[in-house]
């Protein structure tokens, strides 16, 4: 195991798929298999067109530019055993298995599972498998593949499931990871963050309670959070949540807290690595949240500051290196900013490097008022 700013990245480019006939034929795959007929229309729109190169070919390439490197860097990926829990359309999979030993995956959405299937045949991968379950039912099938695993992969994953699916998902990965093996988190929101860029581009929609994300729709001017919303409050009353919940909903450190003790673990990468930044760029609403966590000294991990989640768990006891993070994530508002520039020229060295001191502890000026 090795420091996140300690070891080498390694360059996956050459795993970028140029072949036209390979991306055709994947991205056919997906269009017939994976949208009904009567979605045709939107299947031939701007945001279906979208949907349709994501899955066949953006995300795949984000893994292996991305994903790749960063959990490369964290764990020589060479030789190890990999346990990913959803893999979609098979991108992350398969990207994972041209470097791991074996990769094995599951499923419950059969459309994806054909699109998976035929890019592993495409792209001549023997030693990736994949079961058509959902987690936790897939921690039963897994034991056919081994006791322990190197890895456990959870990517876009837990923000579908459901508080007690999530929770026992975490406590079975952690439970299969050898020692000093890690668990993979990615691209999963933070319900604590001011604006939801992963499912419904909405604010305060990770933080508020199903009931009334239900009803908000009504007085929503955006058709599409309408429309969802809409089909959503339709359905059965006993089956509402639970739909807004396989939309997309955060999650937070909690839930982690809850599924494992932090004694049993290093948080080894925490989503601020160049990897991460470079898919997910850093908001002004998440370095709120960080300077929340550091202006009440929360013990918290940076990790959970992140509006989109991306963090790994290494299995060593607590006793790994953390990530050294060279910045503070503390923010002063423009009025401050700028009332401070404009002093500038009547302060002396000592008063300017108190200000900024002032402002980089407690994130404010010490000489700004707003009334």
């Amino acid at each position: 195991m090795t420091s996140a700013t300690a070891a080498a990245r390694r360059d996956f480019g050459h795993l970028i798929v140029q072949d036209q006939s390979i991306l055709s034929e994947i991205r056919r795959t997906y269009a017939q298999t994976y949208f009904r007929p009567e979605q045709a229309e939107f299947l031939a729109s701007p945001a279906g067109q979208y949907d349709l190169e994501f899955n066949t070919f953006i995300r795949y390439n984000q893994s292996v530019r991305f994903a790749l490197p960063w959990v490369d860097r964290i764990m020589p990926l060479g030789g190890k055993r990999v346990l990913e829990v959803g893999c979609g359309t098979g991108s992350s999979a398969a990207a994972f298995a041209q470097v791991a030993s074996a990769v094995h995956t599951c499923d419950v959405a059969v459309g994806g599972l054909e699109t998976a299937r035929k890019r592993f045949e495409l792209l001549k991968l023997s030693n990736v498998t994949i079961d058509e379950v959902g987690a936790p039912a897939f921690f039963d099938v897994a034991k056919k593949y081994g006791t322990s695993f190197d890895v456990v992969l959870l990517f876009a994953v837990l923000e579908h499931q459901t508080l007690k699916e999530r929770i026992e998902t975490l406590r079975r990965s952690w439970k299969l990871l050898v020692p000093g093996g890690i668990l993979v988190v990615i691209e999963t929101p933070n319900r604590l963050s001011y604006f939801d860029s992963h499912t419904m581009q909405q604010p305060f929609w990770g933080m508020l309670p199903a009931d009334v994300v239900l009803r908000s729709g009504e007085a929503s001017s955006e058709p599409r959070f309408r429309m969802v919303m809409d089909s959503l409050i339709a359905r059965p009353e006993a089956d509402r949540e639970t739909s807004l919940t396989r939309w997309g909903r955060g999650i937070s450190f909690h839930d982690v807290d809850i599924a494992i003790p932090r004694d049993e673990y290093t948080v080894v990468a925490d989503g601020y690595e160049p990897e991460m930044v470079n898919i997910f760029h850093v908001t002004y609403d998440e370095r709120l949240l960080q300077s929340y966590l550091a202006h009440t000294r929360l013990d918290v991990s940076p990790a959970f500051g992140r509006s989109i989640l991306s963090f790994i768990l290494c299995k060593d006891g607590g006793r790994g290196v953390r990530p050294v993070r060279y910045f503070t994530p503390m923010v002063g508002s423009t009025g401050e900013l700028e009332m401070l520039r404009q002093r500038v020229p009547s302060m002396t060295h000592a008063q300017i490097q108190a200000s900024l001191e002032h402002m980089i502890l407690y994130g404010q000026n010490p000489n700004y008022c707003p009334l």
